[in-house]
């Protein structure tokens, strides 16, 4: 699975936002947690040094009341001095609701003692005292007299045997508790030593019940412990539901108590989450950002010239090396990459002017390396020359030149757009062939067509000789088995086609300065080429090197641009006659025919054999066929 470059770079540039932003966040949520639960233990220390120091000035006052009450009633025992003393104001220790002395005369208590503003209410009761006897001032567990709630009470025994106490109801605590604010949700309870409660939490029905559920979890812990031996840890963690509950524990020093500080942990991390939340949208709209501006800038800057980069190594790969230029780039390295494909495609198309293009391409296709060697393929071969040339470079010298550049040049154009194969330049002559590095379709007919084209845009050029007279082509053309390949050594070789059809190729282009014709095919080509070629038979000849004779056409155009004129009939029927010697008929046909083309070349060549063989009747064994002695 492949991957596109603007997608790489999109997705590091997000990456390394989300790591920096990721790496930025963590750390403030690690700063801000650890801060936030400092605060919230400093919180928990404070609520429980300031309940610790208001329970324990409670505790003592009441005490303190006691030991007054007691000096009181032992001065005087009589019943004024004993109702001053539990009517005595307390002050500001308004957690004892209730100071009671039992003596011989019964319980009297004094309900709410002047520490309100009020007057304290006096009542017998019975009772009030716990189970176990106290010989000793000390705190126990009670029933306050009040409403019957429980309480503990500091009670002791006077001089006189008699009883007094100092009563604490447990809803006084719940009280204090309750005016202890604890975050916006949180609470204080305090638990005895089996893990009961002690006072249950105050405040909303919802936050009490959750607040219970967790002071009985806690309790539960804190039982286990004790009965364990395990001291007691001054911090827990509780879930609930869900839900964390930081606790804080502390002694009360009193009755085995201990004061627990519960603190949901939403309450002091609540505003880090929201933060938290705020945060992250924030950094999914900038990473949101990041990444269109990643890739815009992925887009511009980089993407778009790497793929132009890529589209020019397309082009490369296709040799199509005109469409390749330097394109210039604020990257260095894309730059360069730029500049050496253009170098690169101006070194090819340089390297392609000296070997087939297509003979590359095959190349760079399969990965070989050029080496000598060949195999027989089936080719249309072509060779093409001016007429006249060896005469004009004579004349002119270097002048003749642009004048063969400019034939050669149009003849490879000719040929390469008609998917042939320019073999070679031999002089002013070209050498072409179809059917190789690669298979061509209709190869002879193709070859028949660049003939054509060479011809008539030689023409159209206006190429002239010496005497300012136009320049003609002859084109020889011939189908056959050849060798083609790399030929040479192994530090020099030519891609060429070497063999018999190419002699013959060769020597049909020179036969046109017999007959005078412009393109001269063999059988061969013509078969292979079929209807769409018009041609006429030349002659049955015996090229020079050759021992076999072989039929040639003149080549006159394709069938869908021309018909056949009528003197090519005339012309055809005359030969007929030739091979059959009746020269008489031959030269009569001869006669109609340059009549209907005056001056036409192979006419004028098959009257002056029929007037020979008139003039001297040939031998039995006479054959048609006729030997060039050149070239």
């Amino acid at each position: 699975m492949r991957t596109g470059l603007q997608t790489i770079m999109t997705t590091l540039a997000l990456g390394g936002v989300l790591i920096v932003a990721g790496s930025v966040h963590v750390a403030w949520w690690r700063t801000a947690t650890r801060n936030s639960t400092a605060l919230a233990a400093e919180i928990e220390r404070q609520v429980t040094a300031s309940v610790r120091h208001e329970w324990w000035s409670q505790v003592t006052g009441a005490e303190a009341a006691y030991r007054a009450a007691a000096r009181l009633i032992e001065r005087d025992g009589s019943p004024a001095s004993r109702d001053a003393a539990l009517t005595q104001p307390l002050g500001s220790m308004s957690l004892v609701t209730a100071l009671a002395h039992e003596g011989a005369q019964g319980a009297v208590v004094a309900i709410e003692p002047g520490a309100r503003g009020g007057e304290a209410r006096l009542q017998t009761a019975t009772g009030l005292w716990p189970a176990v006897a106290t010989t000793e001032p000390g705190w126990v567990s009670a029933t306050d007299p009040t409403d019957a709630g429980p309480a503990v009470a500091y009670i002791g025994r006077l001089s006189d045997g008699s009883r007094l106490g100092a009563f604490v109801a447990l809803s006084q605590v719940t009280r204090l508790l309750g005016q202890i604010a604890v975050g916006r949700t949180g609470g204080a309870v305090v638990i005895d030593p089996a893990g009961r409660l002690v006072v249950e939490p105050v405040g909303r029905e919802m936050d009490r019940t959750r607040l219970t559920k967790v002071s009985r979890r806690v309790g539960d812990a804190l039982a286990q412990r004790i009965e364990r031996g395990e001291p007691v840890p001054e911090r827990i963690s509780v879930d609930l539901k869900g839900e964390r509950f930081a606790v804080g524990l502390s002694p009360l020093h009193f009755q085995g108590w201990q004061f627990v500080v519960i603190v949901p942990e939403r309450d002091f991390l609540g505003e880090i989450d929201a933060a938290t939340r705020r945060v992250g949208i924030g950094l999914a709209v900038a990473i949101a950002l990041a990444g269109l501006i990643a890739a815009a800038v992925a887009r511009l800057v980089l993407v778009r010239p790497i793929r132009a980069v890529a589209a020019d190594l397309g082009h490369l790969e296709r040799f199509e090396f005109d469409a390749l230029v330097h394109r210039r780039s604020r990257l260095t390295e894309i730059d360069q990459l730029s500049a050496a494909l253009a170098r690169m495609a101006a070194g090819l198309a340089n390297f392609g002017r000296f070997i087939p293009i297509d003979l590359v391409r095959e190349l760079v296709a399969h990965g070989g390396r050029a080496e000598p060697g060949g195999k027989s393929a089936h080719l249309t071969i072509l060779f093409a020359d001016l007429a006249g040339f060896t005469h004009l470079a004579e004349r002119l010298g270097p002048a003749v030149l642009p004048i063969a550049s400019r034939f050669l040049e149009l003849a490879s154009e000719v040929v390469e757009q008609r998917a042939g194969t320019v073999d070679k330049f031999i002089g002013d002559a070209v050498m072409a062939f179809w059917g190789a590095p690669r298979p061509t379709p209709h190869a002879a007919l193709q070859a028949c067509r660049a003939a054509l084209a060479i011809v008539a845009e030689t023409a159209a050029a206006g190429l002239m000789d010496a005497d300012g007279r136009p320049l003609k082509v002859r084109v020889g053309l011939h189908s056959d088995e050849a060798i083609v390949g790399n030929i040479g050594s192994r530090t020099r070789l030519n891609y060429t086609a070497i063999g018999d059809g190419v002699n013959l190729a060769s020597r049909l282009e020179g036969a046109n300065k017999v007959y005078g014709t412009a393109i001269l095919i063999s059988e061969e080509t013509r078969r292979e080429a079929g209807d769409a070629i018009l041609v006429r038979e030349v002659d049955r000849i015996v090229v020079y090197g050759r021992d076999l004779g072989v039929t040639v056409y003149e080549l006159l155009g394709l069938s869908v641009t021309m018909t056949c004129p009528a003197w090519v009939e005339s012309y055809e029927r005359a030969l007929a006659a030739y091979r059959q010697r009746r020269f008489r008929d031959a030269l009569s046909l001869i006669d109609a025919c340059l009549t209907q083309k005056p001056g036409d070349g192979p006419a004028k060549v098959l009257a002056v054999r029929c007037r020979e063989a008139i003039a001297a009747a040939p031998s039995p064994d006479w054959q048609s066929t006729h030997a060039l002695q050149t070239k």
